[in-house]
């Protein structure tokens, strides 16, 4: 017991030792878990699991998380990113919906028309004629 006191009793030792086994687990697991998508239930589980592991064990404990985050966290985040920006692309306007369904209509009475035409002409298509312009000299 002497020798903690003694070793205490040196600045630089103790704020080496408050930091590592003090403040450096709790910040680095609070960055750790930005590695998880905000609805991923282990943000919370994570940060809970901390204060239950003792303290000396607590370093080794944050390195095994960093390996778990950087493998399962980091893929889903990046999934999730993907996924929003695929649905922001195919988000529509109203107006543009509205556009694309005035163009489609257009689209099929025209190509009604033309059935109607088909059939008129007995199935073949009308030839339309144009005049030709003359070449210029």
């Amino acid at each position: 017991m002497a020798e903690l006191f003694e070793t205490a009793a040196s600045w630089p030792t103790l704020l080496l030792v408050l930091l590592v086994f003090g403040f450096a687990p709790g910040f680095v697991l609070r960055l750790l878990v930005f590695a998880y998508p905000r609805s991923d239930p282990r943000r919370r589980e994570l940060i809970a699991e901390l204060y239950a592991v003792h303290r000396i064990q607590r370093p080794l404990w944050v390195a095994e998380q960093l390996e778990a985050a950087l493998f399962e966290g980091v893929p889903q985040r990046i999934r999730a990113v993907r996924r929003r920006l695929q649905a922001r692309r195919r988000k529509i306007t109203d107006e543009e919906r509205v556009r694309m369904l005035k163009e489609l209509y257009q689209a099929r009475k025209r190509m009604a028309l033309a059935r109607v035409q088909l059939d008129a002409y007995g199935g073949k298509p009308r030839r339309r004629w144009r005049r030709r312009s003359k070449p210029s000299a």
